[in-house]
């Protein structure tokens, strides 16, 4: 029961770090027509930047998020040491707090 619960965990947090690289690859394909579109006005082509911004720090917290759930499957199932969780987490944690750093600073 505890293999298979660990195993799931593993399969959750590979499939969120997938999910994260390609909301990646779509803002980056994104993000040059948007740019194109606003090139007239300082105005909206920083709100596009911030926009893009956000959007990338948003993919790296849902990829280290994944992380943290991939190590907590590792902890679980394999044995590895329990401080192992904060290698994903302190990034994971530097990123929120940048991800809100900029919104409230884009307002």
């Amino acid at each position: 029961m505890v293999e298979s619960l660990a195993l799931g965990l593993v399969y959750v947090g590979a499939l969120m770090m997938v999910a994260a690289a390609v909301f990646a690859n779509v803002v980056f394909f994104r993000y040059p027509v948007k740019r194109r579109l606003s090139t007239h006005d300082p105005v909206s082509r920083r709100e596009t930047d911030m926009t893009f911004a956000i959007s990338l720090l948003q993919c790296a917290a849902v990829t280290f998020g994944g992380a943290c759930v991939l190590v907590l499957g590792l902890v679980v199932g394999s044995g590895a040491a329990a401080w192992t969780l904060l290698i994903p987490f302190v990034p994971l944690a530097v990123v929120a707090v940048s991800v809100v750093y900029l919104k409230r600073l884009s307002l």
